[in-house]
């Protein structure tokens, strides 16, 4: 097997991690934002700081 015949394999490889990647980040993205959206009116509503709210929102109190 020569040098030739792997690039274009490296190549193909390369591009389906990159757009595995690239889901990745866009569904993260938007479950990220769809999270402080839903959460965002009962914190303005409570007037706590962001910090604070989400650490209580994680430990449950």
């Amino acid at each position: 097997m020569s040098i030739e015949s792997i690039v274009p394999f490296m190549t193909v490889i390369a591009a389906m991690v990159g757009l595995a990647a690239l889901v990745l980040v866009v569904s993260v993205t938007m479950a990220t934002i769809e999270f402080f959206a839903e959460h965002r009116a009962e914190r303005v509503a409570s007037h706590q700081p962001m910090g604070r709210y989400y650490r209580q929102l994680a430990l449950g109190h």
